[in-house]
């Protein structure tokens, strides 16, 4: 069963509110803005 998580990312044009098969675990608070991603169903979602 998958969970589903969002997360808000900030970036150069606004804060991007992606939808994740799993929780964004890379996501804290000291990861820079313009290299935050976020794992979903094994794939790479990122906002450079």
């Amino acid at each position: 069963m998958t969970t589903l998580a969002t997360a808000r990312i900030p970036g150069p044009s606004g804060a991007r509110t992606i939808e994740l098969a799993a929780p964004p675990v890379l996501i804290t608070a000291s990861t820079p803005p313009s290299s935050r991603i976020a794992y979903a169903a094994g794939h790479v979602v990122a906002d450079p």
